[in-house]
Protein backbone atom coordinates (compact mmCIF):
# COMPACT_ATOMS: atom_id res chain seq x y z
CA UNK A 1 0.00 0.00 0.00
CA UNK A 2 1.78 3.18 -0.89
CA UNK A 3 0.49 6.19 1.82
CA UNK A 4 1.76 9.21 1.38
CA UNK A 5 3.68 11.04 4.21
CA UNK A 6 6.54 9.55 6.68
CA UNK A 7 6.08 5.56 7.27
CA UNK A 8 4.53 4.17 10.27
CA UNK A 9 5.22 0.70 11.07
CA UNK A 10 2.65 -1.56 13.09
CA UNK A 11 4.24 -4.44 14.92
CA UNK A 12 1.62 -6.73 15.25
CA UNK A 13 1.46 -10.15 17.19
CA UNK A 14 0.83 -13.45 15.64
CA UNK A 15 -3.08 -13.99 14.35
CA UNK A 16 -3.40 -10.07 14.42
CA UNK A 17 -5.58 -8.18 12.56
CA UNK A 18 -4.44 -4.25 10.92
CA UNK A 19 -7.05 -2.74 9.31
CA UNK A 20 -6.11 0.44 7.58
CA UNK A 21 -8.87 2.86 5.58
CA UNK A 22 -7.48 5.20 3.62
CA UNK A 23 -9.67 8.46 1.80
CA UNK A 24 -10.61 8.36 -1.57
CA UNK A 25 -10.60 12.07 -1.70
CA UNK A 26 -7.70 14.24 0.16
CA UNK A 27 -10.13 16.83 1.76
CA UNK A 28 -11.99 13.94 3.39
CA UNK A 29 -12.94 13.99 6.74
CA UNK A 30 -10.59 11.60 9.52
CA UNK A 31 -12.49 7.95 9.13
CA UNK A 32 -14.06 6.37 12.23
CA UNK A 33 -13.34 2.50 11.21
CA UNK A 34 -16.12 1.22 13.52
CA UNK A 35 -18.56 3.32 11.48
CA UNK A 36 -17.50 1.25 8.31
CA UNK A 37 -18.92 -2.15 7.03
CA UNK A 38 -17.09 -4.99 7.68
CA UNK A 39 -14.67 -5.52 4.46
CA UNK A 40 -16.18 -8.80 3.18
CA UNK A 41 -19.62 -6.44 2.78
CA UNK A 42 -17.78 -3.79 0.99
CA UNK A 43 -16.36 -6.93 -1.50
CA UNK A 44 -19.46 -8.21 -1.82
CA UNK A 45 -20.62 -5.05 -2.42
CA UNK A 46 -18.45 -4.61 -5.44
CA UNK A 47 -18.64 -8.06 -7.08
CA UNK A 48 -22.60 -6.58 -7.13
CA UNK A 49 -21.66 -3.20 -8.73
CA UNK A 50 -20.01 -5.00 -11.80
CA UNK A 51 -21.96 -8.15 -12.15
CA UNK A 52 -23.51 -6.78 -14.93
CA UNK A 53 -20.60 -6.91 -16.84
CA UNK A 54 -20.21 -10.33 -16.55
CA UNK A 55 -17.86 -13.22 -14.44
CA UNK A 56 -14.80 -15.26 -15.23
CA UNK A 57 -13.12 -18.60 -13.84
CA UNK A 58 -9.90 -18.00 -15.35
CA UNK A 59 -7.46 -21.13 -14.78
CA UNK A 60 -4.57 -20.33 -11.99
CA UNK A 61 -1.36 -17.88 -12.33
CA UNK A 62 -1.02 -14.53 -13.76
CA UNK A 63 -2.30 -15.03 -17.39
CA UNK A 64 -5.72 -16.40 -15.29
CA UNK A 65 -6.47 -15.46 -12.04
CA UNK A 66 -4.19 -12.66 -11.74
CA UNK A 67 -5.93 -11.45 -15.29
CA UNK A 68 -9.29 -11.70 -13.99
CA UNK A 69 -8.99 -9.71 -11.13
CA UNK A 70 -6.59 -7.10 -12.39
CA UNK A 71 -9.74 -6.18 -14.89
CA UNK A 72 -12.16 -6.79 -11.66
CA UNK A 73 -9.80 -3.55 -10.08
CA UNK A 74 -9.99 -1.62 -13.30
CA UNK A 75 -13.84 -1.88 -13.59
CA UNK A 76 -13.75 -0.63 -9.74
CA UNK A 77 -11.56 2.41 -10.36
CA UNK A 78 -13.74 2.92 -13.05
CA UNK A 79 -16.73 3.39 -11.15
CA UNK A 80 -14.70 5.25 -8.65
CA UNK A 81 -13.25 7.55 -10.74
CA UNK A 82 -14.30 7.33 -14.18
CA UNK A 83 -12.48 7.00 -17.50
CA UNK A 84 -9.13 8.71 -17.96
CA UNK A 85 -9.17 11.92 -20.10
CA UNK A 86 -9.42 11.22 -23.95
CA UNK A 87 -6.50 13.36 -25.08
CA UNK A 88 -4.39 11.28 -22.10
CA UNK A 89 -4.98 7.96 -23.25
CA UNK A 90 -7.74 7.37 -26.28
CA UNK A 91 -8.38 4.47 -26.33
CA UNK A 92 -8.50 3.33 -22.27
CA UNK A 93 -10.89 6.49 -22.59
CA UNK A 94 -13.02 4.59 -24.95
CA UNK A 95 -13.05 1.42 -23.15
CA UNK A 96 -13.57 2.95 -19.77
CA UNK A 97 -16.75 4.63 -21.13
CA UNK A 98 -17.79 1.72 -22.77
CA UNK A 99 -17.56 0.18 -19.51
CA UNK A 100 -19.13 2.39 -17.41
CA UNK A 101 -22.13 3.12 -19.76
CA UNK A 102 -22.68 -0.66 -19.68
CA UNK A 103 -23.13 -0.14 -15.90
CA UNK A 104 -26.11 2.07 -16.19
CA UNK A 105 -23.69 4.99 -14.85
CA UNK A 106 -23.99 8.30 -16.35
CA UNK A 107 -20.70 9.55 -18.05
CA UNK A 108 -20.60 13.30 -17.08
CA UNK A 109 -21.66 14.87 -14.08
CA UNK A 110 -18.69 14.33 -11.21
CA UNK A 111 -17.27 12.65 -13.52
CA UNK A 112 -13.14 12.67 -15.13
CA UNK A 113 -13.94 12.69 -18.61
CA UNK A 114 -11.35 14.51 -20.05
CA UNK A 115 -2.10 -4.41 -31.72
CA UNK A 116 -1.79 -7.15 -29.22
CA UNK A 117 -0.46 -5.73 -25.82
CA UNK A 118 0.50 -7.95 -23.33
CA UNK A 119 -0.53 -7.76 -19.48
CA UNK A 120 2.69 -5.99 -18.43
CA UNK A 121 2.02 -3.17 -20.96
CA UNK A 122 -2.25 -3.01 -19.64
CA UNK A 123 -1.75 -3.46 -16.21
CA UNK A 124 -3.31 -0.86 -13.87
CA UNK A 125 -5.47 0.18 -16.96
CA UNK A 126 -8.79 -0.19 -18.19
CA UNK A 127 -7.15 -1.63 -21.37
CA UNK A 128 -6.82 -5.20 -19.46
CA UNK A 129 -10.28 -5.55 -19.74
CA UNK A 130 -9.97 -5.34 -23.38
CA UNK A 131 -7.35 -7.68 -23.00
CA UNK A 132 -9.20 -10.33 -20.72
CA UNK A 133 -12.47 -9.79 -23.13
CA UNK A 134 -10.36 -10.31 -26.56
CA UNK A 135 -8.62 -13.71 -25.32
CA UNK A 136 -12.25 -15.04 -24.52
CA UNK A 137 -14.34 -14.50 -27.55
CA UNK A 138 -14.09 -11.73 -30.49
CA UNK A 139 -17.01 -10.76 -32.73
CA UNK A 140 -16.28 -11.11 -36.04
CA UNK A 141 -18.80 -9.93 -38.41
CA UNK A 142 -21.88 -12.30 -37.88
CA UNK A 143 -19.98 -14.88 -36.02
CA UNK A 144 -18.39 -15.11 -32.63
CA UNK A 145 -14.73 -16.73 -32.26
CA UNK A 146 -14.27 -18.25 -28.73
CA UNK A 147 -10.90 -18.03 -27.46
CA UNK A 148 -9.81 -16.14 -30.79
CA UNK A 149 -6.14 -16.44 -30.01
CA UNK A 150 -6.57 -20.20 -29.00
CA UNK A 151 -5.03 -21.59 -25.68
CA UNK A 152 -2.46 -19.43 -23.65
CA UNK A 153 0.12 -21.92 -23.03
CA UNK A 154 -0.67 -21.63 -18.65
CA UNK A 155 -4.23 -21.97 -19.62
CA UNK A 156 -3.85 -25.50 -20.97
CA UNK A 157 -5.43 -28.42 -18.77
CA UNK A 158 -7.46 -25.99 -17.22
CA UNK A 159 -11.23 -25.82 -16.38
CA UNK A 160 -12.60 -22.06 -17.01
CA UNK A 161 -15.81 -20.50 -16.82
CA UNK A 162 -17.27 -17.53 -18.76
CA UNK A 163 -20.52 -16.22 -17.74
CA UNK A 164 -22.30 -13.23 -19.41
CA UNK A 165 -19.35 -11.91 -21.65
CA UNK A 166 -21.24 -8.70 -23.34
CA UNK A 167 -20.36 -8.81 -27.08
CA UNK A 168 -22.30 -5.21 -27.91
CA UNK A 169 -25.10 -6.08 -30.59
CA UNK A 170 -24.63 -10.00 -30.43
CA UNK A 171 -25.61 -9.84 -26.54
CA UNK A 172 -23.92 -11.69 -24.13
CA UNK A 173 -22.46 -15.17 -24.02
CA UNK A 174 -21.50 -17.93 -21.79
CA UNK A 175 -19.08 -20.50 -22.05
CA UNK A 176 -16.87 -23.33 -20.45
CA UNK A 177 -14.18 -25.76 -20.70
CA UNK A 178 -13.65 -28.62 -19.32
CA UNK A 179 -10.63 -31.16 -20.60
CA UNK A 180 -11.26 -35.15 -21.76
CA UNK A 181 -7.44 -35.88 -21.84
CA UNK A 182 -5.72 -34.22 -24.15
CA UNK A 183 -9.15 -32.93 -25.61
CA UNK A 184 -10.91 -29.39 -24.33
CA UNK A 185 -14.81 -29.74 -24.42
CA UNK A 186 -16.73 -26.91 -24.57
CA UNK A 187 -20.25 -25.82 -23.71
CA UNK A 188 -22.00 -22.48 -24.62
CA UNK A 189 -25.02 -20.62 -24.23
CA UNK A 190 -25.79 -17.65 -26.38
CA UNK A 191 -28.80 -15.87 -28.10
CA UNK A 192 -28.28 -16.49 -31.71
CA UNK A 193 -25.05 -16.38 -34.24
CA UNK A 194 -22.56 -18.65 -35.33
CA UNK A 195 -19.74 -19.60 -33.42
CA UNK A 196 -16.23 -20.58 -34.61
CA UNK A 197 -13.47 -21.65 -32.21
CA UNK A 198 -9.26 -20.12 -32.30
CA UNK A 199 -8.41 -23.37 -31.03
CA UNK A 200 -10.07 -25.94 -33.29
CA UNK A 201 -10.46 -23.69 -36.54
CA UNK A 202 -12.36 -26.89 -38.19
CA UNK A 203 -14.88 -26.55 -35.62
CA UNK A 204 -17.88 -24.04 -36.37
CA UNK A 205 -21.69 -24.49 -34.63
CA UNK A 206 -24.74 -22.47 -35.00
CA UNK A 207 -26.70 -24.03 -32.26
CA UNK A 208 -28.10 -21.35 -29.02
CA UNK A 209 -26.57 -24.00 -26.71
CA UNK A 210 -24.46 -27.49 -27.08
CA UNK A 211 -21.91 -28.62 -26.41
CA UNK A 212 -18.34 -29.92 -28.25
CA UNK A 213 -15.48 -31.96 -27.72
CA UNK A 214 -12.36 -29.70 -29.66
CA UNK A 215 -9.27 -31.02 -31.42
CA UNK A 216 -6.09 -31.27 -28.88
CA UNK A 217 -4.45 -28.21 -29.10
CA UNK A 218 -0.55 -28.63 -30.25
CA UNK A 219 1.93 -29.20 -27.03
CA UNK A 220 1.67 -30.87 -24.21
CA UNK A 221 -1.44 -30.44 -22.08
CA UNK A 222 -0.40 -29.79 -18.42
Amino acid sequence: ITIDGDPAVFPLAHRARLEVALAHRRDAPTIDLSALPDRDRVAAGWRAQIAGLGRMELPPGREGHGLARAATYARCALLLDGPVHPDDDPSAFLIGLDQIVRLGESPDGDRSIGAAPTVDEVEGSPLVIALVEDRLARRVVDSVALLPHGFPSAWLGHPLEVHDLFLGAAGPISFAVRWHGERPAVLWEHEGYTLTSGADPDWTSSATTGEALWAAPSGDVG
